[in-house]
C-alpha cells in the first residue's frame, strides 16, 4: 500500500510539472507572436501543444486564436 502510495504521488506531481512547465512555454510563445496560429503553434512546439490538448484544452482553447475556418 505505501508503495503504491509513492507511486501516486510521484504520478501527480509529473502531472502539475509538466502542466507548469507546458504552460509556461506556450504562453513564452504566445507573448513573442501574438498572431500566431495554432498550425504554427504546433510545429514550434508540438509536444507542449499536444499534451496540452489531452490534458487541459479547455484552458490551452482559451488561450490560444480561435481556429483558423478552412474553405
Amino acid at each position: 500500500p505505501q508503495k503504491h502510495k509513492e507511486t501516486n504521488r510521484k504520478a501527480v506531481k509529473d502531472l502539475v510539472d509538466y502542466e507548469i512547465r507546458y504552460k509556461c512555454e506556450l504562453t513564452e510563445i504566445l507573448s513573442k507572436s501574438p498572431n500566431i496560429s495554432r498550425r504554427e503553434i504546433m510545429k514550434l512546439n508540438g509536444k507542449a501543444y499536444r499534451w496540452l490538448f489531452n490534458h487541459r484544452k479547455e484552458w490551452l482553447d482559451e488561450m490560444l486564436p480561435k481556429p483558423k475556418q478552412h474553405k
